[in-house]
């Protein structure tokens, strides 16, 4: 319920209120779960047409989902459909691990971030506390080089399985260190998700030094 209500209350800064063509996101992002045997899952996708926020899912109850993605940012680096789906899969991870859960400080009211609050009514000022908070990693924040190194381990390592959806994730990642490094618009990206270049490095695979291995025995 609070991220939804957040939500509401930023749609003029958001800009999710317009018409906008259906691109078959959603389907094709369920597909590829399914082939990862990650069933079950319900998702909304809210389309921003705003550069204020690239992507980011909002806290929601277990096995569900809420999405923000910028049409201007998946334009303007030309992704495919599947490109999405792992930008909005590695969403899932950092949900799944609670990360945008865990800036939050007002302890009473962290296990109703996202969920229905049903009969019980919590205290206005903490609502609005936490609504501001819920600002403050959306819009400023962002997330941290830790939290972005165990994301992109993980992503690493569930899309070995699949070496077409592996390079897919290492083509989104060329795409956006290139996109902070040439787009003054998207610079602050590399702060909020920390950083392209560096997960490119993260993404790489271990070289073991092997000097020796030439030598001859004694």
């Amino acid at each position: 319920m609070l991220s939804e209500l957040w939500c509401v209350k930023n749609s003029l800064y958001l800009k999710w209120d317009f018409e906008n063509a259906d691109l078959g996101i959603g389907i094709n992002f369920k597909k590829i779960l399914e082939s990862l045997s990650l069933n079950k899952k319900i998702i909304k996708i809210l389309m921003l047409d705003s550069m204020n926020v690239a992507h980011l899912a909002l806290p929601a109850d277990e096995g569900h989902y809420i999405f923000l993605l910028s049409l201007p940012f998946i334009r303007t680096m030309d992704l495919t459909k599947r490109e999405i789906s792992i930008l909005l899969l590695e969403d899932m991870v950092r949900a799944d691990k609670g990360l945008f859960k865990s800036f939050l400080a007002v302890d009473e009211l962290k296990k109703y971030a996202g969920k229905q609050m049903d009969n019980n009514k919590a205290d206005i000022k903490y609502v609005k506390q936490l609504l501001d908070q819920y600002s403050d990693v959306a819009l400023q924040k962002g997330f941290t080089f830790q939290q972005q190194y165990e994301v992109t381990k993980f992503m690493d390592n569930i899309l070995k399985t699949k070496s077409e959806y592996w390079q897919s994730y290492l083509t989104l990642t060329q795409k956006r260190d290139l996109l902070v490094k040439t787009n003054e618009g998207f610079s602050w990206y590399s702060r909020f998700y920390p950083s392209p270049e560096m997960q490119l490095t993260w993404l790489q695979p271990v070289v073991i030094n092997s000097k020796f291995k030439d030598m001859k025995k004694p």
